[in-house]
């Protein structure tokens, strides 16, 4: 019997110790686990909770500016709309209100936009090494917004660029229409046998038709001006048939030559190439102008889009200190 006590004893001693060293060693890899997470991580977000206290508030200031400018961009493409729509009226006085309001905001946007880029590339928190000292969270909406405010670069320059040929393009339409006018008062002479004055006043129009040639050339690499160009070439041919015509009608005297009849027929071809009424051409033109306008309506939306996505926050549970 005290064998067998003995052994018992023996036993149990060794299960005992056997079971201590199990619980050591699950510690141990429990520790060892715990301590090996980097402290940018989820899962040891505790490490880094410190430095986020500190860094959240300067990039909450930094938000404040991003909801500025993106308030801003998201007027300027109200704007840009109603630059459109002037544009499609011909309303003179509202298409400039419009471009006016949009130059001093597209600068307004990016001198905040520069200001606030400068702002955030400089914090020394989220420079190198960041990822070891902050939480992902906020080295996110960091990266974020930088990218972000990158989107508005060039604003600016790109608004300009679209003024020019917004108001080059209203100018072009009103130069046209002017053009038609002058045109019609000197076939009204021609009817009445007033060739010389007739001529006198086509000088007039062919004056309005090379500075229009001139805007078209301004606005040819905003805008796809091939209608533009057919138009001007129907009517400047017209205008010189019938510049033909009424120097051919001075020359005979009003006897019927074969160069009046050639003249006669060349003015009767070119005017069945020319459209009935000017509907056509202010749809042209409004065309060509909402082209580059509309394309700047696109652009700005795309910023805008990027700054409000930028501004909405990164949600990671951020834990107590221990």
């Amino acid at each position: 019997m005290p064998a067998v006590t003995e052994t018992l004893v023996r036993g149990r001693a060794a299960v005992a110790w056997l079971v201590a060293a199990l619980l050591l060693a699950f510690g141990s890899a429990g520790i060892v686990a715990a301590t090996s997470r980097a402290p940018g991580t989820p899962a040891r977000a505790d490490l880094t909770w410190a430095a986020d206290r500190v860094a959240r508030p300067t990039l909450d200031a930094a938000r404040a500016d991003l909801q500025v400018i993106a308030h801003d961009v998201q007027r300027l493409g109200v704007v840009a709309r109603g630059a459109v729509a002037a544009l499609t009226s011909h309303d003179a006085d509202r298409l400039q209100s419009a471009l006016d309001e949009g130059t001093v905001l597209a600068a307004t946007i990016e001198r905040l936009a520069a200001a606030s880029r400068t702002m955030l590339t400089g914090l020394a928190e989220f420079g190198p090494g960041a990822a070891t000292r902050l939480g992902p969270s906020l080295i996110v909406e960091h990266g974020a917004m930088l990218t972000a405010l990158d989107a508005t670069r060039g604003l600016e320059l790109t608004w300009s660029r679209l003024t020019g040929a917004a108001l080059a393009t209203d100018s072009l339409t009103g130069m046209l229409l002017d053009h038609d006018a002058i045109v019609a008062d000197a076939a009204a002479l021609g009817r009445a046998n007033r060739w010389q004055d007739a001529l006198s006043t086509l000088a007039g129009a062919d004056a309005l038709l090379a500075r229009a040639m001139v805007l078209r050339d301004a606005i040819t690499t905003s805008a796809d001006v091939t209608t533009l160009n057919e138009w001007l070439n129907r009517n400047l041919r017209y205008d010189v048939a019938l510049r033909a015509l009424y120097s051919a009608l001075i020359d005979s005297n009003g006897r019927v030559t074969d160069a009046l009849r050639a003249a006669f027929a060349e003015e009767g071809a070119a005017r069945a190439q020319l459209p009935p009424d000017t509907r056509g051409l202010v749809l042209i033109i409004a065309e060509i102008g909402r082209g580059g306008l509309n394309s700047a309506v696109i652009e700005i939306e795309a910023i805008r889009g990027r700054l409000f996505e930028a501004l909405t926050p990164v949600e990671t549970p951020e834990p107590s200190p221990r």
